[in-house]
């Protein structure tokens, strides 16, 4: 069924490979023994950042292909985070949370071309405040952290996303100097575009992934080419399909091996204490629902589910596991308190080192929002989804006439059926209804930045 029939489809186009067993919380002996805030100001703060980076390409997850030997190595002597929520599958608005710990609803990003007001204070301002010199490296939307930080590198052009890798590798290149020229505690942050389309081949990897001659003339990294998949304008086979998975794993390959450049780098120059922090803004669906090769309409896991890991020598216990959902909200506090700087105040996100600590695991929902047509939340094993509208046309390549279609209601039990094959909301109706009255009342709590009824539809759903 194609994605622009007038009903919602049913099941799964493709395997996402994430039904590969989760890791299981673990808690070292030593967690206890930590206290970050009173250890003062780290030296060096590294926030390394991607692009829509689908989960189940990582972790040893794939049954066949090694794609991230550096990644996997780094979550296994980290706290590792397998199940971070992230407030929207759209760029602007995910970093704008991870960076401020705020829904969107309350810092008012909604869309790529907004930037969080100059009221909000954002990570980097706040270790600004305790002292920490900052500087950004930005290969996608700069304008989200324009402003917020002492000096700010982008390499991001809207009209030419070629040759995507090369700017990325700059980027790298860049931050890597930068490390020579470190005096007092400093935050740095590098964010890269890749994994993203057009799913142009990264050599050699594509090889190692892909060997078959490609099927026919289809070429995933010629832009529009899934787009029209995305529409209906053209199905695409499971030949076809595997190329995508093929490109798409080069290029989370080459990440990989970026990311070892940097630690190599902290390495070669004795900066081993440095707080390491990597993760995404959000996730791809890449075929697996109504073969949406995309990310910005979908409430979906392989769109809103990420792996973070957090690696504080001596500030946080290496080899801990989270296993239980967190809210990518939760990132920044986390990361102020290992800085030693605690940033509690009006802000959404909690903190997860006193978790860490205590070898707890969060039981809070984390929620998530698509502008205001849909909201959704994950807790205890089991996803809400709340699209009161059926359809949005407000994600690209979808218009008005062909709207991306879903389910008004959905309801998934994530731990059975992680890839949301089986929407329970009619079959389960019990659960339904006591799960929609703890979103709604999370929904009416906070005034959304757009309350008019017309144009919310969720506050709408919710009797608001």
């Amino acid at each position: 069924m194609l994605a622009c029939d007038p009903e919602p489809p049913e099941g799964c186009a493709f395997s996402s490979m994430a039904t590969a067993p989760e890791s299981a919380s673990t808690c070292p002996a030593d967690a206890g023994d930590y206290d970050p805030v009173a250890m003062g100001p780290a030296p060096l703060v590294v926030m390394f950042t991607v692009d829509t980076l689908n989960r189940a390409y990582l972790d040893g997850r794939h049954p066949d292909w090694d794609i991230t030997p550096r990644l996997d190595a780094f979550f296994a002597e980290s706290a590792y985070l397998p199940e971070v929520v992230s407030v929207r599958s759209l760029t602007g608005v995910a970093l704008s949370s991870l960076l401020t710990g705020r829904y969107p609803r309350a810092h008012g990003v909604r869309d790529h071309a907004e930037q969080v007001g100059t009221t909000i204070e954002t990570l980097p301002e706040h270790l600004a405040s305790g002292g920490y010199a900052t500087r950004a490296f930005i290969s996608n939307q700069c304008w989200v952290i324009d402003g917020k930080v002492d000096e700010l590198t982008c390499r991001w052009n809207r009209q030419d996303e070629s040759e995507q890798d090369l700017k990325d590798e700059e980027l790298v290149t860049s931050f890597t100097r930068a490390l020579d020229q470190l005096s007092g505690p400093t935050f740095l942050w590098i964010h890269l575009v890749d994994p993203h389309t057009p799913y142009d081949a990264r050599e050699p990897y594509y090889d190692t992934f892909h060997p078959e001659p490609p099927a026919g003339d289809f070429d995933p990294g010629v832009e529009g080419a899934l787009a029209d998949v995305n529409l209906g304008e053209r199905s695409i086979t499971p030949e076809e399909h595997a190329q995508v998975e093929a490109a798409y794993a080069s290029q989370v390959a080459l990440v990989d091996a970026q990311f070892g450049e940097v630690l190599d780098a902290l390495s070669s120059r004795g900066l081993d204490d440095a707080i390491v922090v990597f993760g995404a803004d959000h996730g791809e669906e890449l075929g697996l629902h109504s073969h949406y090769y995309w990310h910005s309409c979908s409430t979906f896991n392989a769109s809103l589910m990420l792996s973070f890991a957090i690696r504080a020598p001596g500030r946080l216990a290496g080899g801990a596991v989270m296993a239980s959902p967190v809210s990518s909200t939760d990132i920044a506090p986390t990361v102020a308190e290992l800085a030693g700087l605690p940033w509690d105040n009006d802000i959404d996100g909690t903190s997860l080192v006193g978790d860490f600590r205590a070898c707890r695991e969060p039981t809070r929902p984390a929620y998530f929002e698509r502008a205001t047509e849909a909201a959704g939340m994950v807790v205890e094993g089991h996803k809400l989804v709340l699209e009161p509208e059926g359809w949005t046309s407000a994600c690209e390549p979808y218009t008005d006439d062909i709207p991306y279609v879903m389910a008004r209601e959905q309801l998934y039990d994530i731990e059975s059926d992680p890839d949301e094959c089986t929407n329970l909301a009619e079959d389960e109706p019990a659960m339904f209804s006591e799960l929609r009255g703890q979103l709604c009342d999370w929904v009416l709590a906070t005034p959304w930045v757009a309350t008019n009824n017309e144009r919310n539809p969720v506050v709408r759903a919710c009797g608001g």
